[in-house]
């Protein structure tokens, strides 16, 4: 459920961060810097935001994997754009 829900909030905010800045780097945004409430709108499940939000070292470590998890989420949409628009650019 977590990763699910990660994934389609990757590729939404890596679409929104291309609209809106096309020709910048794409960089996820910190989960670390999440509340409880940022992690509820994306799963709701208070256990597993407790843990996360926890600071325990176990959470740190996972929350280190979701980040990098987030970015190549991210990054791979982004190149999926370019590569959707080279692509309509040598057809037309």
């Amino acid at each position: 459920m977590l990763i699910d829900a990660l994934r389609h909030y990757a590729i939404k905010n890596a679409r929104q961060h291309w609209a809106e800045h096309p020709k910048d780097i794409y960089h996820a945004p910190c989960l670390a810097s999440w509340d409880a409430f940022m992690w509820l709108e994306l799963v709701p499940d208070w256990e597993l935001i407790d843990f996360l939000i926890s600071g325990t070292d176990e959470a740190k470590l996972l929350m280190k994997s979701l980040q990098s998890f987030l970015q190549w989420n991210g990054q791979n949409e982004i190149e999926y754009i370019y590569s959707n628009l080279k692509m309509m650019s040598i057809i037309n």
